[in-house]
């Protein structure tokens, strides 16, 4: 759920498992884990968001399956 959506959308996260929060760089996901555990959900960051996935060797997909960028 995008950072814009979150308040909107917050009825769509489950709250029985443990949410992973990522963004380009880590920075607005770790704003974000913080609200979200602040509100008892329970939230990670991943530390140093899609960029050190990809350096990590993760794959970058679209929706559709198809290869996706980190822009």
């Amino acid at each position: 759920i995008p950072l814009g959506e979150l308040g909107a959308r917050q009825h769509e996260l489950p709250e029985d498992r443990q949410l992973l929060v990522i963004c380009r760089s880590g920075a607005r996901s770790r704003m974000v884990t913080d609200a979200l555990t602040d509100a008892n959900y329970p939230a990670a960051n991943v530390a140093g968001g899609m960029g050190a996935w990809q350096a990590s060797g993760g794959s970058v997909l679209r929706d559709d399956g198809t290869p996706g960028a980190i822009v």
